[in-house]
């Protein structure tokens, strides 16, 4: 008998049985363990969003299927953070539009004239706090009702721009790859 059809067999056995007696109490355990890890670590490293602004859990508007989510809101905005294979993530929503997420780098340069984009996203919770911060009652301000359309109409325009460059340097690695070939 070959020995790849052995380990096969042996995995899919030992599959059917996590299946059969564990996943179906221990995935959701374990699932609730990570949001609660992930509210701890939302509680100390956006401390601000609670002290100053009233921040307060909400639950999900739907399941994950990867990595670990949780979802604030404060004031007029939503905040949903999220750890999946060790990076943090950060998106923001107006209370008025929860399905309207949005990455702050791209929302601070539809908001903010004279923020200049760091090259890269943040990469712990924390640093996403400290580039929040300052910017937070602008935010609100650019998510009230009244200012949504506006901000919505940059935030099209800060996508656009994104796709015409990402297509420009597209087009210039295509050129490199002709003139190579040649």
């Amino acid at each position: 008998m070959p020995r790849s059809f052995v380990g096969a067999s042996i995995r899919a056995v030992i599959k059917g049985i996590y299946v059969v007696l564990f996943r179906w109490w221990l995935e959701p355990l374990l699932t609730r363990q990570a949001e609660r890890s992930l509210m701890r670590d939302v509680k100390r490293d956006l401390a601000f969003l609670f002290a100053r602004f009233g921040a307060q859990f909400v639950p999900n508007e739907r399941k994950y299927k990867w990595g670990k989510v949780v979802t604030l809101a404060a004031g007029n905005v939503k905040i949903r953070a999220s750890l999946d294979r060790g990076e943090y993530g950060v998106a923001l929503s107006p209370n008025t539009e929860p399905s309207e997420w949005t990455g702050i780098r791209d929302l601070l340069t539809a908001i903010v004239p004279d923020y200049v984009r760091p090259p890269y996203d943040p990469l712990s919770l924390y640093e996403w706090g400290k580039l929040l911060e300052p910017y937070f009652l602008r935010i609100e301000e650019a998510y009230q009702p009244e200012n949504y359309a506006v901000t919505s109409r940059n935030l099209e325009k800060v996508r656009a721009d994104a796709i015409a460059k990402m297509k420009a340097e597209v087009e210039v690695l295509h050129r490199e790859r002709r003139t190579l070939k040649s």
